[in-house]
């Protein structure tokens, strides 16, 4: 079983690709465009489960594009800008 933190697998994700800092770019749209998803949808029950209230989850969702925003300005869903 492999113990490593959520933290660390995403830091081992950005840091190590094939494919060089390209991995970055496209974590960082998908996380985005997931984002965006979730903080327009008009209706966050439909995110409600055992686990997550939709509400909060919706929170988040507009949370991370806030702080998106904040660092890269207002990204259009398939444009990403590196670090």
């Amino acid at each position: 079983m492999n113990l490593q933190s959520n933290i660390d697998f995403l830091n081992d994700l950005m840091q190590f690709s094939p494919k060089g800092p390209l991995v970055q770019v496209f974590i960082i749209n998908a996380v985005h465009t997931a984002a965006k998803q979730v903080a327009e949808e008009p209706d966050p029950r439909v995110f409600d489960s055992a686990v997550f209230d939709g509400k909060v989850w919706q929170d988040v969702a507009k949370d991370i594009l806030r702080r998106m925003d904040d660092k890269f300005g207002r990204l259009q869903p398939d444009v990403v800008l590196p670090d």
